[in-house]
């Protein structure tokens, strides 16, 4: 176990992995001080990297069994956005807010900052930006997956 203290990239990466995924780490496994996410910054892109390897190996086992391709793209989305604590669109909702609502850019500022969503001005914006992200992401895997594999081919000579 003490071995495990000595790789710092390990533990970095397992400090990452902590912090932006609902994968259950036990710190005290791999250190005795708090995570230092600033050293382990270079980590960020391999941790989401995992995601959506694990994702697409999800929404790849699923069409390999037969489920409609839309529909293992769907599953695949939504069990990475649960894994992931649903962090990408969280921000991205923050962002329309703030730009939705408008005004100088100390208000703007204040509205994407605002942790407990207290300041929702145009809650539209907050609800509409993710569902067009999932439909989008959801779109785009279904064309991935279908465009290249023989079944699309199929429908489209018949």
């Amino acid at each position: 176990m003490k071995r495990l203290y000595r790789q710092q990239h390990l533990v970095d990466f397992m400090a990452v992995v902590m912090q932006f995924t609902r994968i259950k780490i036990k710190w005290s496994f791999f250190s005795d001080e708090a995570p230092d996410l600033k050293r382990a910054c270079w980590a960020f892109p391999l941790a989401g990297w995992l995601l959506g390897f694990i994702a697409g190996g999800l929404g790849q086992i699923l069409i390999l069994m037969n489920l409609p391709v839309i529909l293992g793209c769907a599953i695949a989305i939504a069990f990475c956005i649960y894994l992931s604590g649903a962090y990408h669109e969280d921000g991205l909702a923050d962002m329309a807010d703030g730009f939705g609502a408008g005004g100088d850019c100390r208000r703007i500022s204040n509205i994407i900052h605002d942790v407990w969503g207290v300041s929702f001005e145009l809650g539209n914006y907050c609800s509409y930006t993710p569902s067009f992200q999932f439909s989008r992401n959801w779109t785009l895997a279904f064309c991935n997956n279908g465009l290249g594999s023989g079944r699309w081919k199929r429908l489209r000579n018949d």
